[in-house]
């Protein structure tokens, strides 16, 4: 069933305890979302949510629980004490996204996947760019990478997937890590810097991790493709990285999220895409290609930047 004005306006004031900030947010929801199920999960798994609600215990189980999930293109190995596994179990994760993945990639290109968490897109594209084409994905958490590792044997992707383990940034060095397993999201895994050693929330752990300069990492010629997720990096990341892109000019789909970005990149939302746009691209939100903007309304929000 389609998206009312209604569904969103009491989902707002039931789930988080107000009105929804204005009509253009509603509409927004209601472009991107295609279902009560997906507007739910989007008001669960927010930030706004968790920090009003932090004795809620959620069902999920903090157990592992490793099953192998079989699409119609690719296995992958899940973990459903995570939310993301539980969403790509019962098929309703990222639909617009992967349909957006599965319009762009082509047999043959070179592709990244940046904050590939279980690797979903780092399969979706390893099935799309074939056996020509090359995925390079990368993860810090050593449980997801397990994962990842998993799936390639699984699928023999071998020669398709190179899989790194590390956080992303503007320099090469041994940091650290915040995890999040407050509310069954273990995606909201952010790199700790010096500026901002406090964490964002009660109920995390500290680990240690490699971060890599991404503008040092080696990847052939030309990238036609980047997906990043890497919870507030993503400016660090691309600042290293801005030469190539602007080389290059892949198509890229990323999070943009208010909150870790000024947390870890110490930036504006509207300062990273202003960046990527500096570099000779259009930004759109995603579902919504006919109107260019320079910033997003929402908290976090997933864009596409597309060269001019």
């Amino acid at each position: 069933m389609k998206l009312t004005e209604d569904d969103v306006r009491w989902a707002y004031r039931i789930l988080l305890g107000r009105e929804c900030e204005s009509g253009e947010m509603i509409k927004q929801k209601i472009s991107l979302l295609q279902s009560r199920s997906q507007l739910r999960r989007d008001l669960l798994c927010s930030t706004e949510y968790y920090q009003g609600n932090k004795d809620f215990k959620q069902s999920a189980t903090t157990d592992t629980c490793i099953i192998i999930k079989e699409t119609d293109r690719f296995r992958i190995y899940l973990d459903l004490s995570d939310c993301i596994s539980t969403s790509i179990m019962n098929n309703n994760y990222d639909t617009l996204e992967t349909q957006f993945v599965i319009d762009t990639v082509r047999p043959g290109d070179t592709v990244l996947d940046l904050g590939a968490h279980v690797g979903y897109y780092s399969f979706l594209m390893a099935s799309l760019v074939g056996k020509n084409g090359k995925v390079f994905s990368f993860e810090p958490q050593l449980h997801f990478f397990e994962l990842i590792q998993s799936s390639i044997r699984e699928n023999r992707y071998e020669d398709i997937i190179v899989a790194e383990q590390c956080c992303l940034s503007n320099r090469t060095y041994n940091g650290k890590i915040a995890q999040h397993y407050g509310h069954g999201d273990y995606g909201c895994t952010y790199l700790m810097t010096a500026e901002n050693p406090d964490c964002l929330y009660d109920d995390m752990t500290i680990e240690s991790a490699n971060v890599l300069d991404l503008g040092g990492y080696s990847f052939p010629s030309p990238i036609k493709f980047m997906k990043i997720d890497i919870e507030g990096s993503e400016y660090l990341a691309l600042e290293a990285f801005k030469d190539r892109v602007k080389k290059d000019k892949p198509v890229i789909l990323s999070e943009v999220n208010r909150v870790l970005l000024a947390h870890v990149s110490e930036v504006s939302t509207r300062q990273l895409i202003k960046l990527v746009q500096d570099c000779g691209y259009k930004c759109y939100v995603l579902g919504n290609e006919t109107e260019e903007i320079d910033d997003i309304l929402t908290e976090a929000q997933n864009v596409i930047f597309v060269p001019r």
